[in-house]
């Protein structure tokens, strides 16, 4: 027995060697981007360009994130990143790529993975790209609080607007409004039968 226990412990040692070697030090990713575009050149790269006001702001959850990843090592996905905050915007208007009074879009967390650090309440001009999960931004683009937009808005002033529409219930929404009265009437009608056989 004190044979087979030893060389468990050597295979052990052997596997953690070999695990730490294989493993070794890998490289730190940082953000780093090309100086932004001027307006009239960020206008016409980006796929969508609006102004909001941020309503919510949610974090992705680490399974996306994982899947996120995963597309980018296969080359699977629109842009490469990593998406942790989904943000919720109420559009004031829209200039391209967007028409519903309210767009959620997909960014990171911030610094190395390049997101665009939103607060909540707060008003932004956004230069959006088709990304993995919808529409995404990060600090590679033309981004900005709107108070610091200036020469974007001076720009854009020469664009037209695009007519903004309520974005429609999705079909899940519809079938819980729906069937919440229908479960209701059921109960009602079920405590009826019940009361008349008693």
């Amino acid at each position: 027995m004190p044979c087979m226990l030893t060389r468990w412990r050597r295979l052990l040692a052997i596997l953690a060697v070999l695990g730490s070697t294989l493993a070794g030090p890998r490289p730190a990713w940082a953000c780093s981007c090309a100086p932004p575009e001027q307006p009239p050149n960020a206008f016409a790269q980006a796929d969508a360009v609006f102004a909001g006001t941020v309503t919510a702001i949610n974090d992705v959850g680490l399974g996306s994130l994982l899947v996120n990843q995963i597309r980018d090592w296969l080359g699977l996905g629109l842009h490469s990143g990593l998406y942790g905050r989904q943000i919720t915007l109420a559009v004031n208007d829209s200039w391209k790529g967007v028409t519903t009074t309210r767009v959620r879009l997909v960014t990171g967390y911030g610094s190395a993975d390049c997101g665009y650090t939103f607060v909540v309440r707060n008003q932004y001009l956004v230069y959006g790209y088709y990304a993995q999960d919808g529409l995404g931004t990060n600090i590679c683009t033309r981004t900005t609080d709107v108070s610091s937009a200036g020469a974007d808005l001076n720009y854009l002033q020469t664009q037209p607007k695009l007519a903004l529409m309520p974005l429609p219930l999705a079909s899940s929404q519809w079938l819980i409004y729906l069937s919440v009265p229908l479960v209701i009437g059921l109960l009602l009608l079920a405590i009826v039968v019940w009361k008349r056989r008693n």
